[in-house]
């Protein structure tokens, strides 16, 4: 009854305020799962490519565009804030050797390496320094 509620969309900016003292003292938070996912800790990695005149995120790690969903259709990340709040792996498609399900490189009957086309699949995230 003549409570005060703020609304907050930054966890950072919701525990600076609650430091502060200016939420009260039973401040409750709700942190919706896609950013309890992403947590504080974490940002996304990618490196800028022009491609076709768009500059368009990459990954640092195959240099293949980043691709998100947007209604339905795959197209490239174009901003941070297409990547959203999950933290995210390369889905592009390498050439390389095989892997087993352990990290492994595969071996034909032979011995040797098999090399194919497989998922890049290099975190698209890291720990944020300072942490």
């Amino acid at each position: 009854m003549g409570q005060k509620h703020q609304q907050t969309n930054d966890v950072k900016r919701f525990l600076e305020s609650y430091e502060k003292g200016l939420l009260g003292k039973k401040a409750i938070a709700v942190v919706a799962h896609t950013t309890a996912k992403l947590g504080t800790g974490w940002r996304h990695t990618y490196i800028k490519r022009r491609i076709g005149g768009v500059v368009t995120l990459c990954c640092s790690t195959c240099g293949s565009p980043i691709t998100i969903y947007d209604h339905g259709m795959e197209v490239p990340a174009t901003a941070e804030e297409d990547m959203g709040q999950k933290r995210l792996f390369c889905r592009a498609k390498v050439s390389g050797y095989a892997l087993d399900e352990e990290g492994r490189v595969k071996r034909d009957e032979d011995g040797k390496p098999v090399w194919e086309k497989r998922e890049c699949h290099a975190p698209l995230f890291a720990k944020r320094c300072g942490r």
